[in-house]
C-alpha cells in the first residue's frame, strides 16, 4: 500500500514530462540568433587562420585597421608564411549586446607549428565589437591582437 503514492506520483511526473514535449520545434529568440552570429564570425576567423586565408582574415577585421594598428597586416603575413602550421582558438567568456552591436570579451590561443622546431603558442586577453551588417564583421578591437604574434 505505501508504493501507491510514489508510484502515482512517478506517473504524473511521465505525464507532465509528456504532455510538454510538443510537435513544434523551438524558435530561437533574436538574442541566440545573434549569439549565435557572433559564434559564427569567430569560428570563421579560426577557421580561416587554420586555412592560411589572410585575404578572407582582413575582411572580417575593421576598415581601419591599417591606420589603428600598422603592424597587425604584416604581422599576419609574417605568422601564416613562416609556419608551416596555424591555429587561433578562441574561449568567449562575456557578451554585452546593444542595439547596434555585441561586445566580446574573449581569450584568444595562437599556436604556430614551424616545419621544424617547437611550436609557438601565445595567449591573450580582448574585446572585440562585432557589429550588424550581413554578414558580421569586427567593428573594432581592444586589448591583446592574436595577429603578429611571431618575432619579426
Amino acid at each position: 500500500m505505501k508504493k501507491t503514492p510514489a508510484l502515482a506520483i512517478l506517473l504524473l511526473a511521465l505525464a507532465a514530462a509528456a504532455a510538454s514535449c510538443g510537435p513544434e520545434a523551438v524558435k530561437p529568440t533574436a538574442d541566440m540568433e545573434r549569439l549565435a552570429a557572433v559564434r559564427k564570425v569567430l569560428n570563421d576567423i579560426s577557421s580561416d587562420y587554420r586555412e592560411r586565408r589572410v585575404d578572407a582574415l582582413l575582411a572580417r577585421l575593421p576598415a581601419d585597421v591599417d591606420k589603428a594598428d600598422p603592424a597587425l597586416r604584416p604581422g599576419l603575413k609574417r605568422d601564416l608564411e613562416r609556419h608551416a602550421k596555424g591555429s587561433l582558438d578562441f574561449e568567449i567568456r562575456r557578451v554585452r549586446m546593444t542595439d547596434a552591436d555585441s561586445s566580446v570579451t574573449l581569450h584568444w590561443t595562437v599556436t604556430l607549428t614551424p616545419s621544424k622546431g617547437a611550436p609557438l603558442e601565445r595567449k591573450g586577453t580582448a574585446v572585440w565589437t562585432i557589429g550588424r551588417p550581413d554578414p558580421p564583421r569586427i567593428a573594432q578591437m581592444a586589448g591583446d591582437s592574436p595577429f603578429g604574434v611571431s618575432p619579426p
